[in-house]
């Protein structure tokens, strides 16, 4: 312990002829990286990625025993993970010269040579481990410098390297029929963009839709070339004709209402402006005969708003440096449209919900949600706006999101007595309900299950929509 803190001091000494003898004099880059290779070689290859994932190390806690261990390997993870940490501290800490050199260092020697091929492996035995330790590790990075030298790690294509690309293998795991796997993957790519560099935005979605070649450009007038209304003012009260931005039963509560009026001008025409509009579709996209939240205290799309707001003012401080233009491009081509593999696959589960366990829609909408808070243009207006016109088979969240309510239709008919049952299994979720279960079969508790995580996204996309309007658009 005492020795490593006395390397964060030496590394962290701000003269530059420092860091220049601590890196060309001494064997620093080499003994941290053996270091990170010796305990990667000693992690367990045969393990549940939930038990990885459950796993709390950092530097500076006593390490565990042999002997109180409570799973096999359980001493070499931990060890594993502080060692991340206090590469994660060094670099915090270090001269810059010394922390980028570290950075590279810690890919080159380690990342690559080490932790890819066995990422890359062709049998579920051999890679679901090293994916496990990977999204475990991608949690611990908290510098944007290793932050971006991992999204290079997954990202970069190595035209000289046999190995087929990282980032597209571990994409078309996130659609792998097991559901460990694919929910692991699912949850590496979360943690990529809890906290996203632009490498990871522009090679998962923006550079598949820059080109704009989702939207139908002859519906689309003068008017419409960019999509921000920076200029539309907000009527927080909806016309009679249009439905209330609040869920049924629960009126807004007077302070919010308070605040919408101080955010946005009110107009005086009837018809709702845009981001109302949309507000209103996301709030009745789920039909009001199968909603279940109208019971809760706090049931509207208010209680996800306040997250909106700062997660979304967040990300937009963060993205604030990045190369991206103000407003959408313009299509000067007729391309044909592709979303791109990751979204492709998130849209193919969002239309599959009804087969996927809880915690997977879970994970699932939680991606979707990171994905929309990002303030590039062409993201959000492809992602939330659903009034957009598109190209004729353009896939996108709203026709993911009607071939989904589809099946819901159809698995409706055959649930009996579903208000009580998704109530039940409410109340179940948020740990209040201690009755008679057995009326609801395995297959309705999957179901009930997806409904009710639906409900929740589509407020808090509503939620997001309007957040991102009083910040920026």
């Amino acid at each position: 312990m005492k020795c490593c803190e006395g390397l964060i001091l030496l590394t962290s000494l701000p003269e530059d002829a420092a860091a220049t003898a601590i890196l060309d004099h001494t064997k620093f880059l080499h003994e941290i990286t053996t270091w990170l290779n010796t305990a990667y070689n000693h992690l367990p290859r045969s393990i549940d990625p939930a038990v990885v994932d459950g796993v709390e190390a950092r530097w500076g806690i006593d390490h565990i025993k042999m002997s109180e261990a409570a799973f096999p390997g359980q001493r070499h993870i931990v060890n594993f993970l502080s060692l991340f940490d206090y590469c994660n501290i060094l670099i915090k800490e270090a001269h810059s010269k010394i922390s980028k050199a570290l950075v590279l260092a810690i890919r080159k020697q380690f990342l690559e040579p080490a932790m890819k091929p066995d990422l890359l492996k062709d049998s579920e035995e051999q890679f679901i481990a090293p994916s496990a330790y990977l999204a475990k590790v991608l949690q611990f990075v908290n510098t944007d410098l290793l932050n971006q030298e991992m999204s290079n790690f997954i990202f970069e294509v190595d035209l000289e390297s046999d190995l087929r690309s990282l980032s597209r293998t571990l994409i078309e795991r996130c659609d792998d029929p097991s559901e460990m796997v694919g929910s692991l993957h699912l949850k590496l790519f979360d943690s990529l963009l809890q906290k996203p560099c632009e490498v990871t935005v522009y090679e998962l979605v923006a550079k598949y839709l820059v080109s704009r070649a989702y939207a139908d450009q002859s519906k689309l007038n003068s008017e419409e070339k960019s999509v921000s209304h920076t200029e539309t003012s907000i009527n927080t009260q909806p016309s009679p004709a249009s439905p209330s931005l609040s869920h049924p039963g629960t009126p807004v509560s007077p302070d919010l209402e308070t605040e919408y009026a101080q955010l946005f001008e009110c107009n005086n025409e009837n018809e709702p402006t845009p981001v109302t509009t949309i507000v209103n579709h996301y709030l009745n996209l789920v039909p009001e005969s199968i909603k279940s939240s109208y019971q809760l205290a706090d049931s509207g799309y208010e209680v996800y708003l306040n997250d909106a707001c700062k997660q979304f003012s967040d990300i937009n401080l963060l993205c604030s440096s990045w190369a991206w233009s103000a407003d959408c491009a313009l299509l000067q081509n007729e391309e044909e449209f592709f979303e791109g593999p990751f979204l492709r696959i998130l849209f193919g589960r969002i239309a599959q919900m009804t087969e996927q366990s809880y915690s997977t829609n879970l994970l699932l909408t939680s991606l979707i949600s990171k994905v929309a808070l990002l303030p590039h243009q062409n993201i959000h207006e492809y992602l939330l706006d659903p009034f957009l016109p598109m190209k004729e088979g353009v896939t996108n969240l709203c026709t993911a999101f009607n071939e989904l309510l589809n099946l819901v239709t159809v698995h409706c008919k055959n649930c009996k007595n579903i208000s009580q049952k998704l109530i039940k299994k409410r109340n179940l979720l948020m740990g209040v309900f201690g009755g008679d279960l057995s009326d609801i079969t395995a297959d309705e508790d999957r179901f009930l299950g997806a409904i009710i995580v639906l409900e929740e996204f589509c407020k808090e996309l509503a939620a997001i929509s309007f957040a991102k309007h009083h910040i920026i658009f």
